[in-house]
């Protein structure tokens, strides 16, 4: 009996297990996915995703040689060297700039200083308050100053890149046959001798003597000479007493050796006939050995040797009293070169050249290195001015480029002309 009631029980289930299944078949559509209903909300259905083409063999190929390919390796290994010796360099210029610009900064201040200290001495040499030695040394300071000024200043243009031609690349142009003369005024004017130097005659130079007429009136003074056992010191002043404006400011005098040591030379001069006050100066000079040079304080007495640039009392009779045309000369150098503007400059240029002839022929070396002055000023004026122009993109600007082109090559000639007149005057 219970397992009758076993059996019915397994074949019921197993019924029932089929009929579920059925219906289940039966209630869903093909594909196993069942159709939305009416007003549900919309559900994304799945999408298939696209495989990625595999790469070409050519497209593999053109990678592997790109990234393994011996010549390009060598060649991306040099440009990393060369950027690299780039950086480095531009480091290096950036230091050798700062250092150079410091540099210029220091020295200029050292020559401003040079100079304040060379006005105050030459001021209170006037006066007799200072020894005159200590303005030439003075004056031998500020000159190298002035050099290694000069010298720290022509380094910038090539750190900056500023370098000019060749002479041999620059245009051919029509120069005074003496020198070729080119202004590049990108950076400075330059030369370059053609010709022996001593070919080239440059008169004496002269001293200008702010109390030069004075000085030459009383030298030319005639006087009794008549002078037994007195030293060098009491004939000079003996001399400043019969010669008015004459003044001696005696540095040293020739001594000789005597019992208690050595005193002071006594020379012996005697003529009958009374002689200008310069050529009692030149007896005492071969007497005992002293020079006279003649400054703007008045006579300096020393036994050393001539300093260099000083001007001897023979030297300064010999030069001609200042003429109406020098005095005009040295006005135009003083009042009118230094004021002049850019369309006034080129024509005065022949003025400022006759000027500077007229300077020269009398040995006026201070004019002459006051004219040279202002005129290295012209050439700074006319090499702003060009660096302001754009010849390349404006028309006017070409003319007027060329305009200062032929400008400053009068201003170079000119100033080579004052240059080497100056060095002839100091060798």
């Amino acid at each position: 009996m219970r397992s009758k009631v076993v059996k019915t029980l397994t074949f019921t289930l197993m019924l029932c297990g089929v009929s579920m299944s059925a219906a289940q078949q039966a209630g869903s559509p093909q594909g196993g996915v069942r159709p939305q209903a009416p007003g549900s909300p919309d559900v994304p259905r799945p999408q298939k995703v696209k495989a990625a083409p595999d790469k070409s063999k050519l497209e593999d190929m053109l990678a592997e040689a790109l990234r393994n390919n011996p010549d390009i390796r060598v060649a991306a290994a040099k440009l990393a060297e060369a950027e690299a010796k780039l950086n480095r360099t531009r480091v290096q210029v950036t230091q050798q700039v700062v250092t150079l610009y410091q540099s210029i900064v220091s020295q200029r201040a050292l020559v401003e200083v040079s100079q304040k200290k060379y006005d105050r001495l030459t001021e209170l040499v006037r006066r007799a308050a200072v020894d005159p030695v200590s303005l030439d040394e003075a004056s031998a300071t500020l000159t190298v100053a002035k050099a290694k000024l000069a010298e720290l200043e022509a380094q910038m243009p090539g750190l900056l890149g500023k370098v000019q031609k060749s002479p041999e690349a620059r245009a051919a142009t029509s120069l005074d046959p003496r020198f070729l003369y080119h202004l590049d005024l990108d950076r400075d004017w330059e030369l370059h001798l053609k010709v022996d130097p001593n070919s080239i005659g440059v008169p004496q130079a002269k001293a200008n003597i702010l109390q030069g007429d004075r000085i030459r009136k009383a030298l030319q003074t005639p006087v009794k000479v008549d002078y037994k056992d007195m030293t060098v010191t009491d004939i000079l002043k003996d001399l400043e007493k019969k010669a008015p404006g004459l003044s001696f400011h005696i540095r040293d005098v020739p001594r000789v050796a005597a019992k208690g040591g050595d005193e002071e030379a006594k020379p012996t001069l005697h003529f009958d006939t009374p002689l200008p006050v310069a050529s009692v100066l030149q007896a005492i000079k071969d007497s005992v050995g002293s020079h006279f040079i003649v400054r703007d304080y008045g006579i300096l007495v020393t036994s050393l040797e001539q300093p260099r640039g000083a001007m001897s009392v023979e030297q300064f009779l010999r030069q001609k009293p200042d003429s109406n045309e020098h005095k005009e000369a040295r006005h135009f150098i003083n009042s009118i070169w230094p004021t002049l503007d850019f369309a006034r400059l080129e024509d005065n240029i022949p003025t400022a050249q006759k000027a500077f002839q007229t300077c020269m022929d009398v040995g006026d070396r201070d004019s002459i290195r006051g004219m040279l002055g202002v005129t290295l000023g012209h050439v700074i004026r006319l090499r702003k001015r060009k660096s302001e122009l754009h010849p390349e993109l404006v028309i006017d600007d070409q003319k007027e480029a060329q305009r200062l082109e032929k400008v400053g090559e009068k201003i170079a000639k000119l100033v080579a002309d004052m240059q080497f007149c100056l060095k002839e005057w100091e060798r």
